[in-house]
């Protein structure tokens, strides 16, 4: 899990500064769509527990960096339904409406 991936970096980390640990969460943490509550949720959970870390480490004078990368949307096979029901051109369109930068 990432709580437990960052719980033992950062045992490590703390003796062997500086550090930093990077954690993949996704743009769907960003952001509710209605789809998908639990995807959402644990996306965001990946992304508030990154700031946490940040925040701790400062507030601890570590010299230990936290962040999350949040990737958008791909063509994976998973989306196939989803391209079928819009069409691939209108499915993405759909999906990059979601995108904040666009």
């Amino acid at each position: 899990s990432v709580f437990l991936g960052a719980k033992h970096a950062f045992t490590h980390m703390r003796a062997h500064q500086p550090g930093s640990i990077i954690n993949l969460s996704s743009i769907a943490g960003l952001s509710a769509n209605g789809n998908s509550p639990a995807y959402n949720a644990s996306k965001a959970a990946v992304w508030l527990l990154s700031k946490n870390i940040a925040l701790y480490c400062a507030k601890m004078k570590l010299d230990i960096r936290s962040n999350s990368i949040h990737p958008t949307f791909i063509d994976p096979p998973i989306l196939d339904g989803f391209s079928a029901r819009f069409g691939k051109e209108e499915a993405f369109a759909k999906l990059a409406r979601q995108v904040p930068l666009g």
